[in-house]
């Protein structure tokens, strides 16, 4: 029984001193390897992320610029049929303000620009401004070409809708 109760003082003391001596020496030991290898690692993603993103700017710019070059094609076309939108705030010295209404060389246009619903004009489509642009376009097809300028002036300096303006250069092209 000696000899069980020898052993177990041994098996004890290795337990309560000599394994969380060994314990806090390995995990310092283990710290300063692994602060190392993490710093290591960090850096080499680092690397690689500036690596890359250098690769996209110098790869991806001219790219860029090929497509706005191309939407700038698409574009400058249209600025060439359509009307330059001018300022309200410019007074025109032929116009003049009666209340609410404005008169430009005797024909009425309507104080805030709303063209389309002024009967006066004689707006190509009847209730412009309460359609959607697929209905506006499902009747382009059907108008002159004085028309159709007219639309797209009044289009360009209201809400500027992309399809109906696309629509009408198309039309205008043929």
């Amino acid at each position: 029984m000696a000899n069980d109760d020898f052993f177990l003082v041994k098996e004890l003391k290795k337990l309560t001193i000599y394994f969380p001596l060994g314990a806090l020496k390995l995990a310092s030991d283990f710290r300063k390897r692994a602060i190392e290898v993490g710093k290591a690692e960090f850096e080499n993603q680092l690397n690689t992320s500036k690596a890359m993103g250098e690769l996209a700017v110098n790869y991806g710019l001219p790219q860029v610029k090929a497509e706005v070059e191309k939407y700038l094609g698409l574009i400058n076309p249209l600025k060439a049929i359509l009307p330059k939108k001018t300022s309200q705030t410019t007074p025109n010295p032929e116009e003049k303000q009666i209340g609410q209404r404005r008169f430009l060389n005797g024909s009425e246009t309507a104080l805030d620009g709303n063209l389309a619903q002024h009967s006066n004009l004689d707006f190509p489509i009847p209730d412009y401004d309460s359609l959607a642009a697929s209905q506006v376009i499902n009747r382009l097809e059907s108008l002159s070409k004085d028309e159709l300028e007219t639309i797209a002036s009044y289009e360009m300096s209201h809400r500027q809708r992309r399809t109906i303006l696309s629509k009408i250069a198309q039309l205008q092209g043929s």
